[in-house]
C-alpha cells in the first residue's frame, strides 16, 4: 500500500495538490478505516471528529456507526481537510477536485 503511495510522486507534481490529498485520503479511508466505496463517497465532514478520533459512517440499511480513526488515517484526513479540500456547494468530506466540477461531492460511481 505504501508502495502504491511512493509511486505516485511523480503524478503529484504533474496534478493539483488537492487532487493528490483527496486521493490519498480516499484510499486511506478505505484501507484504514474499512469503508465500502459508498460510504467513502457520502461521508460528510460534519460526521468526521478527528480530535475524538472517530467518524460516524452510515452503513448498509442507513445505521450509523462510529468507526475508529488509525494515526496513519488521522495524518491523511489532516492534511486534506487542512489544505487540499476545495471550497463548494458539496457537504460531504471528499469533494471533487477538477476545475470544472470542484467543489461538488463525489459519487460511489466515481470512486
Amino acid at each position: 500500500f505504501k508502495a502504491l503511495l511512493l509511486a505516485n510522486k511523480e503524478w503529484k507534481h504533474r496534478r493539483p495538490a488537492g487532487d493528490y490529498e483527496m486521493t490519498r485520503a480516499l484510499l486511506f479511508l478505505l484501507a484504514f478505516g474499512g469503508l465500502r466505496r459508498e460510504e467513502a463517497a457520502t461521508l460528510k465532514l460534519a460526521d468526521v471528529h478527528l480530535a475524538d478520533g472517530y467518524m460516524m459512517v452510515a452503513g448498509k440499511g442507513g445505521r450509523k456507526e462510529a468507526v475508529p480513526i488509525f494515526p496513519e488515517l488521522r495524518e491523511a484526513l489532516e492534511r486534506y481537510i487542512g489544505g487540499g479540500r476545495p471550497d463548494g456547494p458539496g457537504d460531504c468530506l471528499l469533494l471533487q477536485p477538477k476545475k470544472a466540477y470542484r467543489g461538488r461531492n463525489l459519487t460511489p460511481r466515481m470512486i
